[in-house]
C-alpha cells in the first residue's frame, strides 16, 4: 500500500466566551475547544463521502472505516491510500470491488477480567484533548491488558474506527485484541468490532438492548465498567 505523509493539523484552539452569572453579571473568559476537521473520502472512484472528525490519525480512520464497514478485511486489499497536503481529501484504491460483506460470527476467544480492570483504570486517567476541552471521545486498542494504541475524536464512531485502523495497518492478530470506548454502544457501534474480528468491546458508558442482542448473536463479549466492577452483557 502506498501512503503519503499525514499532515499536521490543529487539534484545539482557544475561544472566547461571555460568562453569565446567577446575579445577572457577565465577564469575558476563555477556554480550550476541540477543532473539527472535514475529510472527503473517495473509494475506487465512487461518490465521495464526507467525514467530520478530529484531524489526527487520518489514515487509521480511513482504514478502520473500510474495515468496520465491511469493505476490507486486511491491509493487503488496499492498493493505495493518498491524502492531500491539507488532509482535506483522501483517495483509496481497493484491490477489487470491495463490496460490503455480511456480518460473521466471531471466533472463540479467551480474556481475563484483570486485563479489563487494568484498562479501565488507565482509561480513567483521561486523554490529552479531552482533558483540555471535554469535547472528544476516546478509544484504546489493547492486547492482554496492554494498550497498543490510544486515540481521540469528536465522534465515538470515528475514535473506534481509528483504533481498528491501527490494528489493520499494523497487521495485528485482531482475534486477540480488545477495544475500550468512552461512548454509548448502540447497535451500529457493536457491529464495528464484529466486522473487524475483534472479540471484546469494553465501554465506560452503556449498550442498548439491541446492541446486547447483536453481541450475543455474533459472539461479541460486551463489557461495561464502573468504579469497581465490570458488567458482562454476553
Amino acid at each position: 500500500m502506498s501512503l503519503n505523509r499525514e499532515p499536521k493539523l490543529p487539534l484545539t484552539e482557544t475561544v472566547d466566551y461571555l460568562a453569565l452569572c446567577p446575579d445577572g453579571s457577565t465577564h469575558p473568559a476563555a477556554e480550550i475547544a476541540a477543532v473539527e476537521h472535514t475529510l472527503t473520502l473517495t473509494v475506487n472512484g465512487e461518490i465521495p463521502q464526507r467525514m467530520v472528525c478530529t484531524g489526527e490519525h487520518l489514515p487509521q480512520l480511513i482504514l478502520g472505516r473500510l474495515c468496520t464497514g465491511g469493505r476490507i478485511r486486511s491491509l493487503s486489499e488496499v492498493k493505495a491510500l493518498e491524502l492531500t497536503a491539507d488532509g482535506g481529501y483522501a483517495s483509496v484504491t481497493l484491490d477489487g470491488i470491495g463490496a460490503p460483506e455480511p456480518l460473521r460470527p466471531l471466533p472463540q476467544h479467551t480474556w481475563k477480567a484483570e486485563w479489563l480492570f487494568l484498562l479501565a483504570e488507565q482509561f480513567r486517567q483521561d486523554t490529552p484533548i479531552h482533558g483540555r476541552s471535554w469535547a472528544t471521545h476516546s478509544c484504546f486498542l489493547a492486547m492482554e491488558g496492554e494498550v497498543l494504541f490510544s486515540c481521540e475524536d469528536i465522534g465515538r464512531h470515528n475514535a473506534l474506527d481509528k483504533a481498528v485502523g491501527y490494528a489493520v495497518e499494523q497487521r495485528l492478530d485482531r482475534s486477540r485484541c480488545i477495544l475500550v470506548s468512552s461512548g454509548r454502544i448502540p447497535v451500529d457501534m457493536a457491529e464495528k468490532p464484529i466486522r473487524a474480528g475483534i472479540p471484546v468491546l469494553c465501554t465506560k458508558s452503556h449498550p442498548t438492548a439491541e446492541a446486547i442482542a447483536l453481541a450475543k448473536q455474533y459472539g461479541l463479549t460486551l463489557v461495561g465498567f464502573g468504579q469497581d466492577l465490570l458488567k458482562q452483557y454476553t
